[in-house]
């Protein structure tokens, strides 16, 4: 979380999008939060 206000919805999005993980996948070099099947949230290591 920051300590300066950024504008739009963005981290507000990213931390509802937190509180509904239940699982994750690793696979490729990339890692996925899901909610069940459902994919939530996918990161990829920058190059």
């Amino acid at each position: 979380m920051t300590k300066k206000a950024c504008e739009g919805s963005g981290e507000n999005d990213f931390l509802g999008a937190l509180s509904q993980v239940s699982n994750f996948k690793v696979a490729k070099n990339k890692l996925t939060l899901l909610d069940g099947a459902k994919e939530l949230l996918n990161f990829v290591p920058k190059n």
